[in-house]
């Protein structure tokens, strides 16, 4: 990979905030011509600078009003109630991502639902805390 030079930062920089960027616009940002940038953006993702064009998905449009972070802690930390406990977690697609945590909580995750749906599923005063004492680490 060749180092990364200023147009190259340049071009991340504006390409993050807005990948359907043309070539002739981002060459009129950095002064560039649109077949330089063109050359440029194929570089950086052949090398890997790139790795993917997303798309951000607009949560409220697609029924996910509410975001939340949810802590919750084992009763019990055994092998086989924490394993399934992920794949519970993994299966269900609201969970944007997981954690299995040092101390407590045993887990964290990021979680989006409707609004009206939140209510039905929470229950106040429903957790239970326990230590545990692995490192910190993501699971999928």
């Amino acid at each position: 990979m060749s180092p990364l030079d200023r147009l190259d930062a340049a071009i991340l920089e504006i390409v993050q905030r807005n990948n359907r960027v043309t070539s002739e616009e981002l060459g009129g940002l950095i002064n560039l011509s649109p077949t330089a940038c063109q050359r440029l953006l194929k570089r950086l993702r052949a090398e890997g600078v790139i790795e993917a064009d997303v798309a951000i998905v607009s949560p409220k449009k697609v029924g996910r009003g509410v975001t939340m972070i949810v802590l919750v802690s084992l009763e019990r930390e055994r092998a086989d109630i924490i394993d399934r406990f992920k794949s519970a977690i993994r299966a269900t697609r609201e969970v944007m991502i997981g954690f299995y945590v040092t101390g407590m909580p045993t887990f964290s995750w990021l979680w989006q639902r409707r609004a009206w749906r939140i209510m039905k599923s929470l229950r106040a005063g429903s957790s239970t805390r326990i230590p545990i004492s692995r490192a910190s680490r993501p699971w999928s």
